[in-house]
């Protein structure tokens, strides 16, 4: 029955994340201007990918036709919401920042590995055992509830702990995967050469267009995109 509840407790939160996105699946992007610019020698390419969780998903290259290294950092690229009204300041949205994001996400993997089943006899002490019997046996007596089905009530409480614990471990896992494999990280590029990857901002679901900056050196290239849905 708990087993049942749980399964029903992890459908009822994805229908509500489902309806909450709901525009989401459908929000696109399409490019404005060239997709390439061209700076002092450095050509930077930007294209729409679709969108990650809850975030657009940029794939951005740069390749250096210079003479000298160059360096880039993702975590200073922003866009601009447009139109922007007459007399505000455009509000700038920074990517997410992908050494901060991975550090993050280590700190999670490491206190998800380091916890323990509470639910669990494995590793307990012969006194510890004692103790629990002890209180099961209380409790079976104040509620008439028989031992054997509280012990059936606790191994369910453990499969479900574990169940859930390794789903969360899971998703750690694979977001790391996706920045430590996938995403542009903040580098330094040798004459003729190029690096690629992945670069995420938030969205802004109510956008017409929005206007990427990418900076390079001492210049920031600009790509604008227009927002459907």
């Amino acid at each position: 029955m708990r087993k049942k509840s749980f399964i029903l407790a992890l459908f009822i939160l994805a229908s509500c994340t489902t309806q909450r996105f709901a525009t989401l699946p459908k929000l696109t992007l399409s490019p404005l201007n060239k997709a390439v610019s061209l700076a002092d020698n450095n050509e930077v390419k930007v294209d729409f990918t679709g969108l990650k969780s809850k975030n657009y998903e940029f794939e951005v290259s740069v390749k250096n036709n210079s003479k000298d290294t160059i360096s880039i950092d993702p975590a200073l690229f922003y866009y601009s919401v447009n139109p922007v009204k007459e007399g505000m300041t455009p509000k700038l949205i920074y990517s997410i920042n992908p050494e901060k994001r991975i550090e993050q996400l280590e700190m999670q993997k490491d206190s998800l590995m380091s916890e323990k089943n509470p639910y669990s006899l494995n590793g307990k002490s012969v006194k510890q055992l004692v103790q629990e019997g002890l209180i099961t046996g209380t409790i079976s007596v104040l509620t008439g509830t028989k031992t054997k089905d509280l012990e059936a009530q606790r191994q369910q409480d453990e499969d479900d702990w574990n169940e859930n614990h390794s789903y969360q471990l899971k998703m750690v896992m694979n977001e790391l995967d996706f920045w430590n494999k996938s995403a542009l990280l903040s580098c330094t590029i040798p004459p003729d050469s190029q690096v690629r990857g992945k670069v995420l901002f938030p969205v802004s679901v109510s956008a017409k267009e929005i206007q990427v900056e990418i900076p390079v050196q001492k210049k920031a290239l600009n790509f604008t995109f227009a927002q459907s849905n």
